[in-house]
């Protein structure tokens, strides 16, 4: 369970900024799930202004969870690097 774990947290660290730049450009009104390069926007409706604040609401909640999902990270990558430091001195 615990490198499941591992894998887990890692790959939410690694994704972190990208997952967040997703969320700025859906808020901005990019159409989800489309390439930012395609340039595809939402009509700026009174639906996509209740989607925007939902979605800017979610976005700080998971901002900072990623943040803490970061220090777990760190937490785990120092434990890892001490457990090799110990195989490697043995």
């Amino acid at each position: 369970m615990q490198h499941f774990e591992t894998l887990i947290v890692c790959h939410f660290h690694e994704r972190e900024r990208a997952i967040l730049e997703a969320c700025r450009a859906y808020a901005s009104g990019m159409v989800v799930g489309s390439s930012v390069m395609d340039g595809r926007t939402y009509l700026r409706n009174k639906c996509f202004a209740g989607f925007k604040k939902s979605l800017d609401a979610q976005t700080e909640l998971l901002a900072k969870e990623l943040s803490a999902n970061r220090l777990h990270a760190l937490q785990l990558k120092r434990e890892v690097d001490a457990a090799d430091k110990t195989m490697s001195t043995s």
